[in-house]
């Protein structure tokens, strides 16, 4: 049984340490910002990450549920924030510093991959950033498939996330497992009938008991 547990993992603060759910812990990507591409990045985090006046969620919320795209919301931002340059620069230089990959957790995830689990990844992108993820840091080498918010059009906190995952992988031999450093989305799985592990650490992982079996079987 436990030889073929369904392990999903987060990306930001799990796999890649960037954003984490604790502000003591986060890695900012854009600490040159202002140097580099004379970009403010108070003022960009604001434009992409605050919600609008009237209510609703933020630009970038909205493209992590699929509902648009980040190049048009750059193209008309960008200018406006001082940046001169193309969008696709932009990107390049956003995502390359945002794919600190943690060794330590990928090191892990292959030592039970080699016990027989069965890895995923469940994260909130949209859909350029989750591409990105996906082939340059080479998660795909290490990860069966990557179920993103903006592909699924369901936010990580909402158990139909999960729901959505288990009708498209088909039924699992147990309940699987989803690692994630957010207690919110941990209940939510666990509304969906999943397991989950509110990850800060390896050791947090390697603690929980049908992984401890795995690794010591």
């Amino acid at each position: 049984m436990t030889a073929r547990l369904r392990i999903f993992f987060d990306v930001d603060g799990v796999l890649i340490d960037g954003w984490h759910a604790r502000p003591e812990r986060r890695r900012r990507w854009d600490t040159t910002l202002r140097r580099d591409l004379g970009i403010d990045p108070e003022a960009l985090s604001r434009a992409l990450f605050q919600p609008p006046p009237g209510g609703g969620p933020a630009p970038i919320d909205r493209c992590s549920l699929g509902e648009g795209e980040i190049e048009p919301l750059l193209e008309a931002l960008l200018p406006a924030l001082g940046y001169g340059g193309g969008v696709e620069s932009f990107l390049d230089y956003w995502f390359s510093r945002d794919a600190a990959v943690n060794s330590d957790v990928l090191a892990l995830s292959r030592r039970l991959r080699a016990r027989g689990a069965q890895l995923y990844i469940a994260t909130a992108q949209e859909r350029r950033r989750a591409g990105y993820l996906w082939q340059t840091p080479g998660f795909s080498r290490d990860f069966t498939r990557m179920f993103h918010t903006a592909a699924l059009g369901l936010p990580k906190r909402d158990p139909a996330f999960f729901r959505a995952i288990d009708t498209l992988l088909g039924p699992a031999a147990a309940p699987p497992l989803m690692v994630d450093d957010r207690a919110e989305v941990c209940a939510a799985a666990r509304a969906a009938g999943w397991e989950a592990c509110l990850f800060d650490a390896p050791a947090d992982l390697v603690g929980h008991p049908r992984v401890a079996a795995l690794l010591a079987g």
